[in-house]
């Protein structure tokens, strides 16, 4: 039952094929002995173990088990992948830290096309670390990112900046504009290169400048507001059935 295989044989314990706590190991070797006299002898001895495993977390309360981090999948699906999955904190069971893996994912390890996380990789991803097409955080990998370090394969924005097209604090790339700097063609206090300047000339300014903070805004907004929402959706089904 929980891995899906016949125990013929010798066979290695279910913690080594699938995620779950090693202490259930000497459940199912113990259930499954080959002399009688090892085995249990009263279903209740079975029922004890397995309920001081699990009991812990079990029967916490509630708002305690949810600051433990929380797990949420959506009905929907797409591509086979949930429209929505949420997963955050360690999964009580194997006592691993829970990995979010959806169309658009949240957790502290987020997986998705659009990704929001501690660590967030996908298409559009918001982070810590951030790596995909567009990805937005402190750290930015990708194609296109907007980060504090922003290492982009095309282009990049942010604070300091490495990528063929370069805009930033400190910008390196083909072409660059920054307070500093470097490259072929650079702009900044340090150059004035006049194909970087017409190249430029329409990248610079109030608008580009807000509209990125305001993309920063509404990408954290969703990234706190979603998952705080959903988790107090469940606190409130969960009391209302207890």
């Amino acid at each position: 039952m929980l891995t899906g295989e016949v125990p013929m044989g010798a066979f290695a314990p279910p913690s080594h094929k699938v995620q779950i706590d090693v202490r259930l190991d000497e459940v199912v070797l113990r259930t499954l002995a080959r002399e009688p006299d090892r085995r249990y002898q009263k279903v209740s001895q079975l029922k004890t173990d397995v309920e001081n495993i699990t009991g812990i977390v079990a029967n916490l309360p509630l708002s305690v088990r949810r600051a433990m981090g929380f797990e949420y999948r959506s009905k929907a699906t797409l591509f086979g992948l949930p429209l929505v999955h949420i997963a955050t904190g360690a999964d009580p069971v194997t006592g691993r830290r829970r990995v979010a893996r959806g169309i658009i994912a949240f957790g502290d390890i987020a997986k998705g096309v659009i990704a929001f996380g501690g660590i967030a990789m996908g298409g559009l991803t918001f982070g810590g670390i951030s790596v995909g097409i567009v990805p937005i955080g402190g750290l930015g990998f990708g194609l296109f990112p907007y980060a504090g370090l922003a290492i982009g394969l095309v282009m990049g924005y942010g604070g300091v900046v490495v990528a063929p097209i370069a805009v930033g604090g400190l910008a390196v790339g083909w072409y660059a504009v920054g307070g500093a700097a470097i490259g072929a063609h650079a702009l900044g206090g340090n150059a004035r290169d006049p194909i970087a300047r017409e190249f430029f000339k329409h990248w610079t300014g109030p608008v580009l400048l807000y509209g990125s903070l305001a993309l920063m805004l509404v990408m954290t907004s969703i990234s706190m507001l979603v998952p705080w929402l959903v988790q107090r959706r469940m606190l409130k089904t969960d009391q209302a059935t207890s």
